[in-house]
């Protein structure tokens, strides 16, 4: 997979919230380099599996009868040997996972999109979760979400997550994500807070890894960067403040999973009520 990711991206760095997200994607860039790549404009046949749908019947804040299915790539190994230095797939698309929006059985691709960071085009191979969730209890123009968590698999070397949550829009007739680009390396964490308490509605926090491997260690204790994103009056999440913490947190392997949001919780609604306080003035 990590091979797939170099003859994609073409060596470009993955950055979140203006840092670099994962740096061992520079090695793997380098290590693509050194491969014998087919010649540009080279279509790769893709064979898509399904891999996980989503009955959106019973919820009011969807239209009727829809369903979503994700499709992850299945020949991966193929994708990876055909694939040149910009590879497309048969459709003119990058070799990519898809989520696809569906009414009738028989026709199960009825809107589909492909799944990549749209800030860098990073794109995502595998479905980790898909499912409704609450994303606000009240005050907040969209209360449930359908949440994709797209991943893609460096072999030896972790993962990098994608965030989305996608939601029905009246007034485009269509599905729309209202998250804004939400990365994690394999050392990061996020959580959706319907309510917090005080009267802070919809907040989604995400929490990831500040690498100083030289000083550390790839899998020791790390600071992290906590972000903390509040849905708007438009319905759309925005990022209202970040912070570094102020203790080093075990990560994997240290630790069976990533625990540093819940810890910070008081200081999380401490910079939510903050910035509250000041929007009023």
């Amino acid at each position: 997979m990590a091979l797939l990711q170099n003859v994609r991206m073409k060596g470009k760095h993955v950055v979140a919230d203006g840092r670099v997200l994962i740096t061992v994607a520079g090695l793997i860039a380098f290590l693509g380099c050194l491969l014998t790549l087919p010649s540009q404009g080279h279509a790769v046949h893709v064979d898509y599996v399904e891999a996980k749908t989503v009955s959106l019947l019973g919820f009011v804040e969807f239209p009727t009868e829809w369903h979503a299915t994700t499709y992850d790539i299945q020949n991966i190994d193929e994708v990876i040997a055909g694939c040149a230095h910009e590879c497309k797939d048969e459709e003119g698309q990058f070799p990519e996972m898809k989520l696809c929006f569906w009414r009738d059985p028989a026709r199960k691709t009825e809107l589909c999109r492909h799944i990549e960071d749209p800030s860098s085009g990073y794109p995502f191979d595998t479905t980790q979760s898909l499912k409704v969730e609450s994303l606000c209890e009240k005050g907040c123009k969209n209360g449930i979400g359908l949440i994709l968590e797209a991943r893609d698999q460096f072999p030896y070397l972790g993962w990098v997550d994608s965030l989305w949550c996608w939601v029905y829009s009246p007034k485009v007739n269509d599905f729309v994500n209202i998250l804004p680009p939400m990365l994690t390396s394999d050392q990061g964490e996020y959580k959706i807070f319907p309510n917090l308490g005080d009267g802070i509605q919809g907040v989604i926090v995400k929490a990831d890894e500040i690498a100083n491997w030289q000083k550390e260690g790839r899998f020791g204790h790390h600071r992290y960067r906590v972000s903390i994103y509040m849905q708007g009056a438009d319905g759309y999440y925005k990022k209202i403040g970040d912070y570094k913490t102020a203790v080093k947190y075990p990560s994997f392997d240290d630790t069976d999973e990533i625990n540093v949001i819940i810890p910070e919780l008081d200081k999380i609604k401490h910079l939510i009520l903050s910035k509250q306080k000041k929007h009023k003035r």
